[in-house]
Formats: structure tokens, C-alpha cells, sequence
């Protein structure tokens, strides 16, 4: 079964991920001696929208939080950058690449309850 994921709520991995970017983002913005509204007209967003990245809020825009990085210099994932880990074309074409490669049958186990617990 599939995991449910909450349409208000994203799951506590992300939320960690989250609030440890803001970490980062406040501990560099302080060690620049930046202030929130400092960094805001930087980014372009408000004094509030900094202080809920900080804090790792998840209804903060993700462009939001990775500009706010790239401005402070934190390095941020920049996809041209990992372009190997991705499908080449198209994701229909990376499906297919995937499906070519798994075995075309698998065979039933043996009746052996050998490895019965």
C-alpha cells in the first residue's frame, strides 16, 4: 500500500530537511552580518517570508529558499549540475530504459520450507 501523504502537511523527512536549510540560512545570513530585511530585498520577499525560511515553514515557495542560499553563498542543487542522474530525453524515455533492464519473468520460488520461520 501506497504511503498517504497530507495535502496540508508535507512528511517529517521534509519537514527535517526543511528546518535544517533554515538553520543554514540563518546561521550564514548572521555570520554576514545580514539582517532579515536585509536579506529580503536581496531575494526579493518579505522581512516575514525570511523569518518562516529561517524557521523552515513548509508553505514557503522552495524558489524562495533556494535563492535565499544561493545569496548567502550556500550551495544549493543546481540540476544542470547532476544532468548524469536524470533521464536523458524525456521521463517516458527513462521508464522505458528502466522496465528494459528489470528480468522479463520471474520464476515462482521452490515448495522447500526451508527457510520457513
Amino acid at each position: 500500500m501506497a504511503k498517504k501523504i497530507s495535502a496540508t502537511q508535507p512528511p517529517p523527512a521534509v519537514r527535517q530537511s526543511l528546518r535544517e536549510l533554515g538553520e543554514m540560512i540563518a546561521a550564514s545570513r548572521k555570520e554576514r552580518k545580514f539582517s532579515q530585511a536585509e536579506l529580503a530585498t536581496r531575494v526579493g520577499v518579505s522581512r516575514l517570508t525570511i523569518h518562516r525560511i529561517e524557521q523552515g515553514l513548509p508553505e514557503v515557495g522552495i524558489g524562495h529558499y533556494l535563492t535565499a542560499a544561493w545569496m548567502l553563498g550556500l550551495p544549493v542543487l543546481i540540476w544542470s549540475d547532476y544532468s548524469h542522474l536524470r533521464p536523458t530525453s524525456s521521463l517516458s524515455a527513462f521508464l522505458l530504459e528502466i522496465q528494459r533492464q528489470l528480468p522479463q519473468r520471474i520464476r515462482p520460488g521452490s515448495s522447500d520450507d526451508d527457510n520457513a520461520f
